[in-house]
């Protein structure tokens, strides 16, 4: 009798079994991975050729001007030339702000720090700068990168005095005409470099279907997150006085401190961080993005809407202080500001934690505050 329990129980077993193996065939891990149910080549091509490349190759154009008119404000420093060469030193930092977000690959590629080291360093030290000019040292073969690059030269061209001290007739003003001619030439000449690499690079970059730790799809993630991070600790946080171990604020430590301009630049780093978010264009035509991205994997539906929803919350929040002084705003303790780093920070978990745990990337870096 037992023999024949275990005949008929045996059939039932084995066929239980291959169910079960059938459950966890290849093809249905196809549907749920991430690794294989998104064509991320599709975003990588949207953000090299619609987003990346026409925003180095903007920021060259203004920053190709912006020397020119250095150039003639140095040959003829006259307060004509001096305010045509800050209405243009805004355009460029304004570009800059859709550049700042995409240090790797060929930004990577200098002797004295990467693209953004070297240009985008805020805030610039006075310091440093005053002395290169006074000992007539123009070689920027160091590593001092807040002695240069845009906001070297904003804290040239605003200081009160920029006419006295760029008149050719005076002789002690050499090392400084020098200094500024320098650095706004290695401006020129790193996005000059950008916009000629990236037009070999684009091939690999929107070829690289994988997710590893070295991949076109992680590094142009963290370079996003570290853009986001760096403008909710930098630009905000540490001006602010919010950073952790800060007993005050220090709102000379803002970018774009001297030109009065920092919300500003703040509202387009924010519309550069959303234009990634969604696969936007640099001309406004939408196309796919880390938002398209997270929608296409199990859970992501609902990560997407939500983070969506505060990232526009924060763009309105950040549009309302756009024509503000920052530093006004801090040493009046205006709420509005405090709202703002709030809403950043708590957004943060969505695009850091949720998304990169729904998607599988790895975050490479380490923001340090916890998030």
């Amino acid at each position: 009798m037992k023999n024949n329990c275990f005949r008929i129980i045996k059939p039932i077993v084995f066929f239980t079994i291959i169910l079960s193996l059938t459950d966890c065939t290849p093809d249905d891990k196809k549907k749920t991975s991430p690794e294989n149910q998104f064509d991320r080549t599709k975003l990588l091509s949207q953000a090299s050729e619609q987003i990346i490349i026409p925003a180095y190759q903007d920021f060259q154009k203004e920053v190709t001007a912006l020397d020119a008119n250095i150039n003639d404000f140095l040959n003829n420093p006259t307060i004509e030339f001096l305010e045509k060469s800050k209405t243009q030193w805004i355009k460029t930092a304004l570009s800059w702000q859709s550049c700042n977000a995409f240090n790797f690959g060929p930004a990577k590629n200098f002797n004295f720090g990467s693209l953004l080291e070297n240009i985008g360093t805020f805030p610039a030290s006075s310091t440093k700068i005053e002395n290169y000019c006074s000992t007539n040292d123009a070689s920027l073969k160091n590593f001092n990168r807040d002695s240069r690059g845009l906001f070297g030269i904003e804290y040239l061209l605003y200081e009160e005095n920029a006419l006295q001290q760029f008149d050719k007739s005076n002789t002690s003003n050499v090392g400084r005409i020098n200094y500024l001619k320098a650095i706004s030439n290695d401006v020129k000449s790193q996005a000059t470099k950008m916009v000629d690499e990236w037009k070999t690079y684009k091939n690999e970059f929107n070829t690289d279907n994988g997710t590893s730790s070295s991949s076109a799809i992680t590094l142009y993630y963290n370079s996003f997150l570290i853009c986001y991070e760096n403008l909710k600790n930098f630009k905000i946080g540490i001006p602010s006085g919010k950073r952790a171990g800060q007993t005050s604020a220090m709102p000379q430590q803002a970018e774009g401190y001297y030109s009065v301009i920092s919300m500003k630049l703040i509202k387009v780093n924010f519309e550069s961080i959303i234009r990634i978010w969604k696969g936007i264009s640099l001309s406004n035509i939408d196309g796919i993005g880390f938002e398209e991205y997270i929608r296409s994997v199990e859970g992501g539906v609902s990560l997407a809407n939500n983070t969506s929803s505060q990232l526009q919350i924060i763009a309105d929040k950040i549009k309302e202080l756009e024509n503000e002084d920052l530093e006004k705003l801090i040493n009046s303790n205006d709420n509005r500001l405090n709202e703002l780093y709030i809403l950043l920070t708590n957004t943060t978990r969505y695009i850091k934690a949720d998304l990169s745990s729904l998607l599988g990337l790895t975050i490479t870096y380490s923001s340090g505050d916890g998030d």
